[in-house]
Protein backbone atom coordinates (compact mmCIF):
# COMPACT_ATOMS: atom_id res chain seq x y z
CA UNK A 1 0.00 0.00 0.00
CA UNK A 2 2.94 1.90 0.48
CA UNK A 3 3.26 2.30 -3.55
CA UNK A 4 -0.22 3.64 -3.72
CA UNK A 5 0.56 6.34 -1.11
CA UNK A 6 3.87 7.31 -3.01
CA UNK A 7 1.50 7.55 -6.18
CA UNK A 8 -1.72 9.25 -4.70
CA UNK A 9 0.00 11.03 -2.17
CA UNK A 10 -0.98 14.42 -3.36
CA UNK A 11 -4.70 13.10 -4.46
CA UNK A 12 -4.88 12.11 -1.16
CA UNK A 13 -3.87 15.22 0.48
CA UNK A 14 -6.39 17.08 -1.87
CA UNK A 15 -9.08 14.69 -1.15
CA UNK A 16 -8.44 15.08 2.68
CA UNK A 17 -9.03 18.93 2.10
CA UNK A 18 -11.97 18.33 0.55
CA UNK A 19 -13.31 16.56 3.51
CA UNK A 20 -12.35 19.49 5.77
CA UNK A 21 -14.48 21.15 3.36
CA UNK A 22 -17.25 18.79 3.25
CA UNK A 23 -17.70 18.73 7.20
CA UNK A 24 -17.27 22.64 7.22
CA UNK A 25 -20.70 22.83 5.00
CA UNK A 26 -22.23 19.70 6.92
CA UNK A 27 -21.82 22.45 10.06
CA UNK A 28 -23.58 25.13 7.80
CA UNK A 29 -26.31 22.99 7.00
CA UNK A 30 -27.10 21.85 10.40
CA UNK A 31 -27.21 24.83 11.35
CA UNK A 32 -29.90 25.93 9.03
CA UNK A 33 -31.88 22.87 9.21
CA UNK A 34 -31.93 23.38 12.95
CA UNK A 35 -33.22 27.11 12.29
CA UNK A 36 -35.54 26.39 10.15
CA UNK A 37 -36.84 23.30 12.49
CA UNK A 38 -37.47 25.99 15.50
CA UNK A 39 -39.71 27.83 12.38
CA UNK A 40 -41.29 24.92 11.44
CA UNK A 41 -42.32 24.09 15.52
CA UNK A 42 -43.36 27.65 15.93
CA UNK A 43 -45.69 27.41 12.92
CA UNK A 44 -47.41 24.20 14.14
CA UNK A 45 -47.99 25.43 17.62
CA UNK A 46 -49.56 28.60 15.66
CA UNK A 47 -51.52 26.46 13.28
CA UNK A 48 -52.72 24.60 16.44
CA UNK A 49 -53.63 27.22 18.02
CA UNK A 50 -55.86 28.58 15.04
CA UNK A 51 -57.11 24.79 14.56
CA UNK A 52 -58.64 24.91 18.49
CA UNK A 53 -59.77 28.74 17.86
CA UNK A 54 -61.78 27.91 14.48
CA UNK A 55 -63.37 24.80 16.61
CA UNK A 56 -64.57 26.39 19.63
CA UNK A 57 -68.19 27.00 19.91
CA UNK A 58 -67.66 29.36 22.68
CA UNK A 59 -65.61 32.77 22.14
CA UNK A 60 -64.26 31.85 26.17
CA UNK A 61 -62.83 28.32 24.86
CA UNK A 62 -60.76 30.80 22.06
CA UNK A 63 -57.13 30.00 23.31
CA UNK A 64 -55.22 33.37 24.31
CA UNK A 65 -51.71 33.63 23.00
CA UNK A 66 -50.20 33.30 27.08
CA UNK A 67 -52.30 30.00 26.90
CA UNK A 68 -50.18 28.75 23.99
CA UNK A 69 -47.01 30.14 25.25
CA UNK A 70 -46.06 31.69 22.13
CA UNK A 71 -42.98 33.47 22.34
CA UNK A 72 -41.27 35.41 19.19
CA UNK A 73 -41.45 33.50 16.06
CA UNK A 74 -37.29 32.36 15.72
CA UNK A 75 -35.75 34.87 12.91
CA UNK A 76 -34.82 32.85 9.65
CA UNK A 77 -31.99 34.51 7.97
CA UNK A 78 -33.02 34.72 3.79
CA UNK A 79 -29.53 34.97 3.14
CA UNK A 80 -28.88 31.90 1.20
CA UNK A 81 -26.61 29.31 2.51
CA UNK A 82 -22.71 29.50 1.70
CA UNK A 83 -21.62 26.63 0.66
CA UNK A 84 -17.71 25.92 0.06
CA UNK A 85 -17.86 22.69 -1.53
CA UNK A 86 -18.05 23.23 -5.74
CA UNK A 87 -18.98 20.98 -8.64
CA UNK A 88 -14.99 20.91 -9.50
CA UNK A 89 -14.43 19.60 -6.13
CA UNK A 90 -16.52 16.95 -6.65
CA UNK A 91 -15.14 15.89 -10.34
CA UNK A 92 -12.01 16.33 -8.63
CA UNK A 93 -12.97 13.42 -6.17
CA UNK A 94 -14.62 11.38 -8.59
CA UNK A 95 -11.52 11.21 -11.03
CA UNK A 96 -8.87 10.46 -7.60
CA UNK A 97 -11.38 7.86 -6.85
CA UNK A 98 -11.56 6.17 -10.47
CA UNK A 99 -7.90 6.36 -10.46
CA UNK A 100 -7.92 4.64 -7.85
CA UNK A 101 -9.77 1.67 -8.46
CA UNK A 102 -8.16 1.33 -11.94
CA UNK A 103 -5.07 0.83 -10.20
CA UNK A 104 -6.04 -1.01 -7.47
CA UNK A 105 -7.93 -3.53 -10.64
CA UNK A 106 -4.68 -4.12 -12.53
CA UNK A 107 -2.87 -7.72 -11.28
Amino acid sequence: SSGINAEYGGDIASLLSLVYVIKGDNETMKNKIEELSKKRDYLRAVNDGLKVALSSKDPSDIPTNDKFKLTPPPEVSTEPVKLRLTTDDVLKVEKVVNKIIMSTDQP
